[in-house]
């Protein structure tokens, strides 16, 4: 039951009536930036895969990751049932090839998720909300750039993992074959990491540019396509001059996301090329990954010392 009284300036009765409710303050501990950092991340890690929402957001994540697991699979059957017969030929595709082989699909899932992730708060204008809260400006587009780069590494790591475990299992050479598989997996996980945030950090940057989702994933995808025709324009051009009909420098890999991340996993891993050789250009592959990075960060950073004010 509440308690309603009618009070005017002077103290008659009038219309206006105030109710008791019965709020009481808090007093209990208060979280703080740190707090909303995680909350924030966490949820769009969520986010990210369809968690805590419908169905339909679910089929994109989860088909990404089947379908990237699908030849590890079939690897690791492969190598259980024929293994001994067939050799070194059991490995269907080698840890390294994964990222490049793949990268329609993971650049699929990193133009939806992208746009899911930004476009949403920006197209409702919420921004403002998460602002008010004890957080920096900086702290929001961190912790979205962490979940996408977080997100990115599952589907990219998950073939990986399924077939070391189908290799470790399988292996007839006990523990130095375990560590043989240790060494050959364990640089491709560096570099999932390494594609996870400058793929991740290029694709919230071109999302933040627009609260529509199509246009978000229609820009990713633009920057794919135009990057992969301008490469394959240069190295014609390369091929052209040589008398092999085979282009003499990789370079120009510089110009594609995964071509430029294929070619810092030789440089800077010692990955063997799969199938961007860095060659004399290895300094130029990291230097070039480095500053990509750096930039698509500072972008996604200087959108959003702009928007939601």
């Amino acid at each position: 039951m509440t308690e309603a009284t009618s009070v005017t300036g002077n103290g008659n009765a009038a219309g206006g009536v105030i109710h008791d409710l019965g709020y009481r303050g808090y007093d209990g501990v208060r979280l703080g930036r740190g707090a909303v950092f995680r909350a924030l991340y966490s949820s769009s890690l969520r986010s990210a895969f369809g968690l805590g929402r419908g169905g339909k957001a679910k089929i994109i994540p989860f088909l990404a990751v089947g379908i990237m697991a699908l030849p590890a699979m079939i690897t690791v059957v492969v190598l259980t049932t024929l293994g001994e017969a067939i050799g070194d030929q059991a490995d269907i595709i080698q840890y390294r090839q994964y990222a490049f082989a793949f990268q329609p699909v993971i650049l699929g899932f990193l133009a939806v998720q992208a746009a899911e992730l930004i476009c949403r708060d920006l197209r409702f204008n919420v921004l403002p909300l998460y602002f008010s809260r004890p957080i920096k400006r900086t702290d929001y587009p961190l912790a979205k750039l962490l979940a996408m780069a977080t997100a990115l590494f599952i589907v990219i790591s998950t073939p990986l993992i399924v077939q070391y475990v189908g290799a470790v299992f399988t292996t007839e050479d006990g523990l130095d074959g375990i560590w043989t598989e240790t060494e050959r997996v364990a640089p491709i996980l560096v570099s999932a990491v390494v594609h996870g945030l400058v793929l991740g950090a290029l694709g919230l940057a071109i999302a933040s540019f627009t609260p529509r989702r199509p246009y978000a994933i229609g820009g990713i995808a633009a920057w794919y396509v135009v990057t992969n025709v301008l490469t394959g324009i240069l190295f014609g051009v390369l091929a052209s001059q040589t008398e092999n009909g085979e282009p003499d420098a990789e370079w120009p890999a510089l110009l594609t996301p995964f071509g430029m991340l294929n070619g810092f996993q030789n440089a800077a891993l010692g990955v063997e090329p799969a199938p961007t050789e860095a060659g004399s250009y290895a300094p130029l592959f990291i230097g070039v990954t480095i500053v990509f990075f750096a930039a698509c960060v500072a972008i996604l950073m200087w959108r959003y010392r702009r928007v939601g004010r």
